[in-house]
């Protein structure tokens, strides 16, 4: 009886040696492929692997669909604006959600986000190659990428030359840009003062060069109208 025993307790540890499952490693990935996608603050995952309500709630908005609710509310409303499916697998305890639902928003942002984010950021690297000696006209109103995408059109001449006359330093809190990208280019992101949402002109006297935090900042601080305001006389003093 005893060696049966052993037997079944031997099998139980060999199945669960090579049993796959995913773990907290697994989903912090997926997390921190988002943020790098939508160029939004990274979350730590906190204890069991839970996410932090702030991480949803920057997705949501990045995406314009509601932010309030708890955090599975907040899930299904992503995963479903971007045209994935939700069902019991992406429920998790303590009213968290999975790995499997983070996956299924990396895959929903990846298939709207990406291949028109490519194609402007190769269009911005190569107007930066060279010198732009007059201010590109813009677009006064952007119209909206066609299709699910809620992004907008955006010309690429206005994003590279403020990325050029702005030597490197943020627009607002004046520090050099935190690190430079393989082509040695400074990183600093372009941002509409007045949003294009709003109906603001994608032009490069409603353009500036912010770093990340700052950009983060002006969208999602409790500050952000202070530091709009302060923005707008940064643009209006400024040579160029």
């Amino acid at each position: 009886m005893s060696k049966e025993i052993n037997s079944r307790r031997a099998k139980l540890v060999r199945y669960k040696v090579v049993m796959p499952r995913r773990s907290t490693d697994d989903k912090q990935l997926v997390v921190n492929q988002i943020s790098n996608l939508l160029g939004i603050a990274r979350d730590e995952l906190g204890p069991g692997s839970k996410e932090h309500k702030s991480l949803l709630q920057d997705i949501a908005m990045s995406i314009a669909v509601s932010s309030s609710g708890t955090k599975q509310v907040i899930s299904r409303r992503i995963v479903e604006a971007l045209g994935e499916p939700w069902d019991k697998s992406c429920y998790s305890k303590g009213g968290s959600v999975t790995t499997e639902a983070f996956g299924r928003m990396l895959r929903g942002l990846r298939r709207r986000v990406e291949p028109h984010r490519a194609n402007f950021d190769i269009a911005v690297m190569e107007l930066l190659s060279e010198p732009m000696p007059e201010p590109p006209i813009g677009n006064r109103s952007p119209r909206r990428v066609a299709g699910p995408d809620s992004d907008f059109i955006r010309c690429p001449m206005v994003a590279a030359w403020i990325l050029q006359r702005c030597r490197g330093v943020c627009g607002y809190c004046g520090d050099a840009a935190p690190f430079v990208r393989p082509n040695r280019q400074p990183y600093l992101e372009v941002h509409h003062v007045l949003p294009l949402s709003e109906g603001g002109p994608d032009t490069v006297d409603n353009a500036i060069a912010l770093c990340p935090n700052c950009h983060r900042r002006v969208h999602h601080g409790s500050d952000r109208r202070d530091v709009r305001r302060s923005l707008l006389r940064a643009i209006e003093g400024r040579d160029y």
